[in-house]
């Protein structure tokens, strides 16, 4: 005969990740479910690194963060014990995280985050409080990855025309049928602005809707260019933090690469006037080379950008 045993919950854990992401391809609009590396680290103290886990929904959630047990497990009042409704909040404390493509599609990330959030959600997510509902976590292009055929390209080499060197971590833009697109450029300069391709309109015509649409590989769309550099060095996260690799201990935090660089001249060919902005021409199914025009073509020449930084004289 089996005997049953009253009992009574004493005690009911709760789990609280503070932080989630969810990060978003710039190419494409969508988001990337796998094959990132992403890792936060405490700039202001020797805490091992922790490594986020993917979720079956394509986020990333970091827990077991140094700092934030009394966030992280927080118990019924009066339960009181390590963890427990009696230690008070946690303080604000900055992390910096890192992310790296292991499949090469996008260049490598460091930016900061500090915790906990005033918002619930995952980190940046639209509609989240104050949180402005276009912001998401973005990553870049790489400069060498593989572009399908759905998709524009817009490459350059870009170099610093007073100093020879490439202009490293310059951001671009690149605006086409009243949309802008972004991409960053390398240590080494080279830059990837990839996108959906406008609409053509020819598809449209005809009945039904294609059958009028004659041959799309003629079109073509002016698009201008913006690029936005500074020689002098960006806002690099503390260099200590222990385990951190070599290459993104170098690398300028995200938010220095897209808001503290200035407008940046283009010199389209040599000899001429620099210019702020750049507009070109882009064609349906082939890539857009940006490199400054030479005399003679300079045969055997890899075709660069050259830019000049704003605070250079035109």
């Amino acid at each position: 005969m089996t005997a049953f045993l009253d009992y009574r919950i004493l005690e009911t854990p709760r789990t609280f990740t503070p932080l989630g992401l969810r990060f978003w391809d710039t190419a494409t609009g969508s988001a990337v479910a796998g094959g990132l590396s992403v890792t936060a680290w405490r700039p202001d103290a020797p805490y091992p690194p922790v490594h986020a886990v993917r979720t079956l929904s394509g986020a990333y959630a970091l827990s077991e963060l140094p700092g934030l047990r009394a966030l992280e497990r927080p118990r019924v009042a009066g339960s009181g014990g390590p963890g427990g409704a009696d230690e008070a909040p946690p303080a604000a404390l900055d992390f910096v995280l890192t992310v790296e493509d292991r499949a090469g599609r996008f260049l490598p990330e460091v930016f900061s985050v500090t915790l906990p959030l005033p918002y619930r959600g995952l980190f940046l997510s639209a509609g989240a409080g104050s949180v402005p509902r276009a912001a998401r976590a973005y990553l870049f292009s790489a400069p060498t990855r593989p572009v399908p055929p759905a998709l524009a390209a817009v490459r350059a080499d870009l170099l610093d025309a007073s100093s020879g060197q490439p202009a490293a971590y310059a951001a671009v833009e690149v605006a086409v049928a009243g949309a802008v697109h972004s991409g960053i450029a390398d240590e080494r300069g080279r830059v990837l602005v990839a996108f959906p391709y406008p609409p053509v309109e020819r598809l449209r015509l005809g009945s039904p809707p294609g059958a009028g649409q004659g041959d799309v590989t003629g079109q073509t769309w002016p698009a201008t260019v913006r690029v936005r550099w500074s020689p002098a060095p960006l806002a690099r996260h503390p260099a200590d933090l222990a385990g951190v690799p070599a290459a993104l201990r170098r690398l300028p935090g995200l938010k220095a690469i897209l808001t503290e660089q200035a407008p940046a001249y283009l010199i389209g060919a040599e000899g001429a006037a620099p210019l702020s902005e750049w507009t070109v021409e882009l064609g349906f199914g082939r890539e857009l080379l940006l490199a400054t025009a030479l005399p003679g073509g300079a045969e055997g020449r890899h075709p660069e950008l050259w830019i000049l930084s704003g605070s250079s004289t035109p």
